[in-house]
C-alpha cells in the first residue's frame, strides 16, 4: 500500500515536469495510466497551472479537455489564467477565458485580479484580451493599497498600458488608500512618458493626496528632474508647501527651487526685444544639469545652497547658463518666486 501511494506521488511529479515541459505525449501517458488531472503539489497547483505558466498551449488544451478546472486556486488563490497573466503567455490566456475561466478572481496576498497582473507587467496584449472580455478596471475588494490596474500600469511605468486603460475609461484621477492618483505614482517612479500620457488626458496635475503632496512634490522628492519640467510645462502649481521641505534631500530642494525660478522668471531676448516664454524649458534642463555636475564635486552633505548665499549663487549661475541664450533682466523674478526658492531651499 505504501509502495502504491509512492509510486503515485511520482507519477503526479512526472505530471507536473512534463507539463511544464509541454510533453503532451508523456502527459497523455500518465492520465492514462491513471494520474488524475485534478492532483495537486505542495503549493497547491495542479498541472494546467503550470502549464499555462510556461505557455504550454497543446497540453493546457489537452487538459482542459480532461476536465481540469480553470478556476482552481492555489494556496496563494492564484488561478491558471493569474499564471498566464504573469508570464505573458496570450494564447493561453485566451483559451482559458474561452473555458470560462473567471477573471474577477482575486489573489491572496494583494487582492489582485488577472487585470491587475497583466497591467503590473505591462503585457498590453493580454490587457487587451481582457478588456475585450468585459473585465473589471476597477479597484479590488480587499486591497490594502486600493490600487487599480491604472494605479498598477503607472507605478510600474507602462505607458502603452496606461493609453489602453484609458481609452477604456479607467478612472484617470482614482485615488488609492494615501490619496495618491495614478499622476503621482508615475511621478514617483519617474515615469515621463507615463507622466505625459496622464496629463495629455487631462489627470489632475495638481491633485493632492493625503498628506498635502502633489505629484510635483513627490517628484522633487526623489529627485525626478525630467518629470519636473514635465509638470510645469502642463500648469502645475508652484504654491503647494503642505510637505514640511526637511522631509526633502537638499540636492532635490535645489533642484526644483531652480526649476520653479526658472520657470516663473521673465525672459527676453536682446535681439527684437519680445518675450521668448518658449526657451524656458530648455534653460531648465542646462541648468538641472548644470546644477547636477557642480553637486557631483561637492562633499557629501554639504549645503551647497544655504540659505543666506542662496541668492547670490542662483543669480550667478543663471547669468553664466543664460548667457549663450541672449536673455538679460534675470532679476525680474517676482516676490512670490524668490520666498518659493526661499522655501524650498532654506
Amino acid at each position: 500500500m505504501r509502495l502504491s501511494l509512492v509510486m503515485h506521488s511520482f507519477n503526479e511529479r512526472l505530471l507536473y515536469l512534463a507539463a511544464s515541459e509541454g510533453r503532451l505525449t508523456d502527459v497523455v501517458d500518465l492520465v492514462n495510466s491513471g494520474v488524475c488531472v485534478s492532483a495537486s503539489d505542495v503549493n497547491g497547483r495542479q498541472a494546467l497551472g503550470i502549464a499555462a505558466w510556461f505557455g504550454q498551449l497543446d497540453v493546457v488544451r489537452y487538459l482542459l479537455a480532461q476536465d481540469a478546472s480553470p478556476n482552481h486556486r492555489d494556496h496563494d488563490n492564484r488561478t491558471a489564467l493569474m499564471y498566464a497573466c504573469s508570464s505573458g503567455k496570450t494564447h493561453v490566456a485566451r483559451l482559458l477565458l474561452e473555458a470560462q475561466a473567471d477573471a474577477s478572481i482575486r489573489e491572496s496576498h494583494a487582492h489582485w485580479s488577472a487585470m491587475h497582473i497583466a497591467a503590473s507587467h505591462g503585457f498590453d496584449d493580454i490587457v487587451s484580451l481582457l478588456l475585450e472580455h468585459r473585465c473589471s478596471i476597477a479597484r479590488s475588494e480587499g486591497d490594502p493599497c486600493d490600487h487599480t490596474p491604472l494605479h498598477v500600469a503607472s507605478t510600474n511605468g507602462h505607458a502603452s498600458t496606461v493609453a489602453l486603460l484609458l481609452e477604456r475609461n479607467a478612472a484617470i484621477d482614482a485615488v488609492d488608500k494615501l490619496g495618491r492618483s495614478p499622476l503621482m505614482l508615475g511621478a514617483r517612479t519617474g515615469s515621463v512618458a507615463v507622466v505625459e500620457e496622464l496629463l495629455k488626458r487631462h489627470a489632475d496635475v495638481n491633485h493632492q493626496d493625503s498628506a498635502g503632496d502633489t505629484a510635483l512634490m513627490v517628484a522633487s522628492i526623489d529627485g525626478r528632474s525630467a518629470v519636473l519640467s514635465t509638470l510645469i510645462a502642463h500648469g502645475a502649481c508652484k504654491s503647494h508647501t503642505n510637505v514640511p521641505t526637511t522631509s526633502i534631500p537638499h540636492q532635490s530642494r535645489c533642484t526644483l527651487a531652480l526649476m520653479i525660478v526658472c520657470d516663473s522668471l521673465s525672459f527676453v531676448n536682446v535681439e527684437d526685444g519680445q518675450e521668448r516664454h518658449g526657451r524656458g524649458q530648455e534653460l531648465n534642463h542646462l541648468i538641472v544639469t548644470r546644477y547636477s555636475e557642480y553637486v557631483s564635486t561637492r562633499p557629501s552633505g554639504t549645503a551647497i545652497l544655504a540659505t543666506a548665499s542662496l541668492m547670490p549663487v542662483f543669480l550667478s549661475m543663471l547669468q553664466t547658463i543664460a548667457g549663450p541664450f541672449g536673455f538679460i533682466d534675470l532679476h525680474q523674478a517676482s516676490s512670490r518666486t524668490l520666498s518659493l526658492c526661499w522655501h524650498f531651499c532654506g
